[in-house]
């Protein structure tokens, strides 16, 4: 409760929405079987709090655009022991359930406000449909992900998304992103939608690990996920090197990283914690759900 009242002192009255006190165990979701985490329901559509410019008119989105410009999120239930298990130590598996969940309702949240693109959120299991469905009722587009792997997975999304028919037909730019990554902005995102549109083939954010963060295409190569040993420390050095060799022109953003290990955990607490300090009431994209549940975790166990 002492942690509810201190966010409200930034987020205002509404703040116990979304301290870790208020995310509950659940022992049987929705179309499925074990435990996980059920937030309140979010209210209509997703807009990040934004600081009111009586001197600005407001923007009026481009409908056209967003419909050319799709947003993949990528994500799994936070189920304890499913998700994060590389950081149980120091977390324990309930807690490193509890941060993916936030930092999933950031994320979501936070691409849903955008104005520069649409998204859709594609989740795993297939049968948890109903459990993300509830949690998050403003995003219409919720697909369960295809395939055995994140390679297929992505060749899948990419190949049925730009080569695809329907609702789809007008998709030109498709990026793909973890639920993992609260820190990752828009204005990013929209930037690897831009490289697209001017002639990149494909748009890379690399991590620090030797992977990449965020993938861009605006014509399906699924090459470059089923013929790359996935989730290892030279994936993105290899995804470059094929792409370059198939005369694909890479684009790159600045590094990022997703939250997978303890020194990924220490760099974002030492990060939103200089940020909240300086201009948390004014920033529309802070994340406030993982900022909520970090502030329950630390110190953490040694």
């Amino acid at each position: 409760m002492r942690l509810a009242r201190r966010m409200a002192g930034v987020y205002g009255s509404d703040a116990r929405a979304i301290a870790p006190v208020n995310v509950v165990r659940t022992q049987k979701g929705s179309e499925g079987s074990s435990r996980g985490f059920a937030f309140p329901p979010v209210p209509g559509f997703f807009v990040p709090r934004r600081v009111p410019r009586d001197d600005k008119p407001p923007v009026t989105p481009d409908t056209g655009r967003m419909d050319r410009r799709l947003t993949a999120i990528l994500t799994k239930r936070p189920l304890p022991g499913q998700v994060k298990t590389r950081l149980c130590p120091p977390l324990s598996p309930d807690e490193a359930a509890h941060l993916q969940a936030a930092m999933l309702r950031d994320v979501v949240e936070r691409c849903c406000g955008s104005s520069d693109f649409r998204s859709v959120l594609l989740y795993s299991p297939q049968g948890d449909g109903g459990w993300f469905r509830e949690t998050f009722p403003g995003l219409e587009d919720q697909r369960p992900q295809v395939g055995e792997g994140l390679a297929q997975r992505l060749a899948h999304l990419f190949e049925t998304t730009l080569c695809g028919d329907g609702s789809l037909r007008k998709v030109q730019t498709l990026v793909a992103v973890g639920s993992d990554q609260p820190l990752l902005s828009t204005g990013r995102i929209a930037k690897a939608h831009r490289c697209l549109e001017e002639g990149a083939d494909l748009v890379l954010g690399p991590d620090f690990g030797g992977g990449y963060y965020l993938v861009g295409q605006r014509a399906a190569h699924p090459e470059l996920f089923t013929k790359i040993e996935m989730s290892t420390t030279s994936m993105f050095e290899e995804t470059v090197r094929l792409a370059e060799s198939s005369g694909l022109t890479v684009e790159l953003l600045g590094r990022g990283y997703d939250v997978d290990v303890r020194a990924d955990l220490e760099r974002l607490h030492a990060e939103l914690g200089a940020r909240f300090a300086q201009r948390a009431e004014t920033d529309p994209e802070f994340p406030r759900f993982t900022w909520s549940i970090l502030q329950s975790l630390y110190p953490l166990k040694s």
